[in-house]
């Protein structure tokens, strides 16, 4: 009789690892960098109507499309003043993925040798968005569908911790754990490191979920 007692005060201590060993987690906040270091996601493709370009440096024209790639790390995880944003780029970190595609409305080069941005105040892209997150949810892919623009911030010399461009964003539609988050606005803050390394911190107006 001990020993059964035994074994199911055991199994009674393991159940809560098993059952919230993927915990759910609330967050207004992610980071996401976008740095060709990112091997195992990162992508890069510049369609300016003469093929695809993957070098990020090259000037983005009015007209082109522009199809990235990058990881998604919980919000904070990614100090904006850092000179090399790629050294908080950790693969067990990482929560999940975005992808995004943006319609260039105005000219910008993202060369730190050779930078080209517009008026401060400009619509810069049209730009469409993707959240996957690692865990599934509900037995159904943890996903963010959102739509929106990005505005000039900075003139064309930013200062290193101050954002380069804003995100206006708004959530469309969702899947796992986010199923009914329509109409959650998101704001975002485009930084670019001394490398050119790109880092985006997104923050969403109502909490979302994912696990880890």
């Amino acid at each position: 009789m001990i020993a059964v007692s035994k074994k199911l005060l055991l199994m009674f201590l393991l159940v809560p690892s098993i059952v919230f060993s993927h915990s759910p987690h609330k967050t207004k906040k992610l980071d996401i960098v976008i740095t060709p270091a990112d091997e195992q996601v990162y992508i890069f493709a510049l369609n300016a109507g003469e093929g695809i370009s993957t070098d990020p440096l090259e000037v983005r024209p009015v007209g082109s499309t522009v199809t990235q790639q990058a990881s998604v790390f919980p919000g904070g995880k990614i100090k904006k003043k850092s000179n090399d944003f790629a050294q908080g780029v950790n693969c067990k970190k990482r929560i999940g993925v975005v992808s995004f595609v943006e319609d260039m409305l105005a000219e910008v080069q993202f060369d730190p040798a050779n930078p080209m941005f517009p008026e401060e105040g400009t619509v810069v892209a049209m730009s469409n968005w993707q959240i996957r997150f690692n865990r599934d949810c509900h037995n159904e892919e943890n996903m963010i569908f959102l739509t929106g623009f990005s505005k000039m911030k900075q003139p064309p010399a930013p200062c290193p911790g101050s954002p380069v461009m804003t995100l206006e964003l708004v959530v469309i539609g969702g899947a796992g754990c986010n199923p009914t988050i329509d109409n959650n606005f998101v704001k975002g803050r485009v930084y670019v490191d001394e490398m050119g390394a790109t880092l985006i911190k997104l923050e969403f107006a109502e909490e979302i979920e994912y696990r880890d």
